[in-house]
């Protein structure tokens, strides 16, 4: 009986989120027995790995089941990065929850209410991105958030300048669900990486970064990204292979920041060039 209340409550919160998400498609993070993942599980209902209705971990605002990280990051730097990033993910917190899986320290399926699952498979090493995040994007920085010339101005107050409205920041934050939706893998139908919006031509990027500001915290100064939006970067309809590995989408001007910049993954900390 109580098998069968839990299943009716997460199928219910299911059925809540998808109404609410328009659209809960979850491809990947399905790690359910014959679901797209790699990873696999035992156990049917691909919510429960991640939510339960009651007796998850403490008071998580998403009803969390997976056992949260506890470890330390390295993070972004760089000469003229002026942000500050927490060392720990505060427990709870939206990128804290993604690294419960992402940082490869807590394995998938590590679960608060059926303890540890057998899990078949592993997960994809460009998803594991371990601990030591020095060729990822920065996130969860240290509030408030410092303006600078290549940011968008609002961003100091919260807003971000994409005007779908889909990037956000989280309690004033950048955070991995910032740039990315866990519950819907394709929402841009060529880069299927769980992102909130059509990332081409550069829209989630210019959603934070501005390369048209010339003047910050009442002075005017060089901004790094000055003349790209009018450069070939941003405006060659030049075809680019997809296994060339500068960019799914198909033309420099649709790879636009992505020819060169990798959010996740990349050679080095140095401005996260590929």
């Amino acid at each position: 009986m109580r098998g069968r209340l839990i299943a009716a409550c997460v199928l219910t919160l299911c059925l809540a989120g998808s109404a609410l998400g328009q659209g809960d498609v979850i491809g990947m993070h399905d790690l359910s027995p014959g679901g797209p993942s790699p990873t696999q599980g035992p156990r049917p209902g691909s919510c429960t790995y991640c939510h339960v209705p009651h007796s998850g971990n403490g008071n998580m605002a998403p009803l969390w089941n997976q056992k949260l990280s506890t470890a330390a990051y390295t993070t972004y730097t760089s000469t003229t990065y002026k942000q500050q990033a927490n060392a720990q993910m505060p427990l709870g917190s939206d990128s804290g929850l993604c690294l419960g899986c992402h940082d490869g320290t807590i394995a998938p399926g590590d679960t608060v209410l059926f303890g540890t699952l057998n899990m078949q498979g592993k997960m994809l090493g460009q998803d594991n991105f371990g601990t030591t995040l020095l060729n990822s994007h920065p996130f969860s920085l240290i509030l408030p958030i410092k303006d600078d010339i290549d940011l968008v101005s609002t961003l100091v107050q919260g807003k971000t300048a994409d005007p779908s409205g889909a990037v956000q920041l989280i309690q004033g934050n950048v955070e991995c669900t910032s740039c990315h939706n866990p519950h819907v893998q394709s929402t841009d139908k060529l880069s299927m990486n769980f992102l909130v919006r059509d990332g081409s031509n550069g829209q989630l990027c210019l959603a934070c970064h501005d390369p048209t500001r010339t003047t910050a915290n009442g002075t005017t100064t060089a901004n790094p990204l000055a003349g790209w939006a009018t450069s070939v970067h941003a405006t060659s309809p030049s075809k680019v292979a997809g296994t060339a590995g500068y960019g799914t989408y198909g033309t420099v001007t649709a790879n636009a920041c992505i020819s060169c910049h990798a959010p996740h993954n990349a050679q080095g900390p140095a401005r996260l060039l590929r």
